[in-house]
């Protein structure tokens, strides 16, 4: 009886490892293909002009930059009634996934795709907050379960290799499915294609993260320390840190300045290239 309940409390460790990594793994096909290729996306299907493309692309960045410690906040004060993090994976993974193929679905319904500006800056901006909700996820998952050295280098082995490894699947698929696609589509429908099938490839990636931290033991315990906190960060007190935190906003300048370099510099070659 002892030695069926120790094998079946290792089962359970062994679900919960699996959670950060499989999160990092949907996390890693959005990031692979979407936040990739979202810049040739702006400029090769939607037309727009570089500096607008450098804007848009700034603006996500800030957002993902920003996005992280407010969602750490909302993490730390709701919870909803059957549940603390599981459902928000299928929140946020299902959203961010929803969100991205419109990014990459709208030139395929407008006949003037780069009159739409404000619609892709305004989805483009809520998938990188849902994207960063989702890595906030996966920080927050980690915490919980990475409470040993050995389990501690064990996460950064896998998570090296689900991220990385995702990058270049993705890398290496992509080309492939696009050649394949426009042969019998236009390409603005081949990048929306590609989009659907990444993007449900990642979602099932999520809902399976969700099902095995529903019933988990981080559940259990995220549920009870809520409970006993009695203390809540306020969500203004956030805000406040993130506007005044100068390191963080020293860098994220320096990266909106190398954003607007690689724009200038490397469309403009490439456009020099193309004439």
């Amino acid at each position: 009886m002892e030695e069926r309940e120790m094998t079946e409390e290792k089962k359970q460790d062994k679900r919960e490892l699996s959670i950060y990594p499989l999160s990092e793994l949907g996390g890693g096909v959005f990031k692979a293909y979407f936040t990739t290729y979202i810049s040739m996306l702006m400029t090769s299907v939607y037309q727009f002009p570089v500096v607008v493309a450098g804007i848009l692309e700034t603006i996500q960045s800030a957002i993902q930059w920003f996005g992280s410690p407010i969602m750490g906040t909302v993490y730390d004060r709701f919870s909803f009634k059957k549940g603390k993090f599981w459902p928000w994976f299928l929140i946020a993974g299902a959203g961010t996934g929803i969100l991205y193929i419109i990014v990459f679905g709208m030139p395929v319904i407008f006949e003037d795709p780069s009159k739409l500006v404000i619609p892709a800056a305004i989805f483009i901006a809520l998938a990188a907050f849902m994207s960063s909700a989702l890595s906030t996820l996966g920080l927050t998952i980690y915490m919980y379960v990475a409470k040993t050295e050995k389990t501690r280098s064990f996460l950064a082995m896998v998570v090296k290799i689900c991220r990385d490894g995702m990058k270049i699947v993705v890398g290496w698929v992509f080309p492939v499915m696009l050649t394949y696609f426009i042969t019998f589509m236009p390409e603005m429908n081949a990048w929306a294609m590609i989009a659907v099938i990444l993007a449900a490839v990642a979602i099932v990636i999520f809902v399976i993260a969700s099902v095995l931290t529903k019933n988990s033991e981080i559940e259990r315990e995220a549920q009870t320390k809520t409970l006993q906190r009695k203390k809540k960060t306020p969500i203004l007190k956030t805000f406040k840190g993130i506007l005044t935190n100068r390191a963080l906003l020293v860098t994220f300048l320096a990266m909106t300045c190398s954003k607007v370099f690689f724009f200038f510099i490397y469309d403009q070659l490439k456009y020099q290239f193309i004439k």
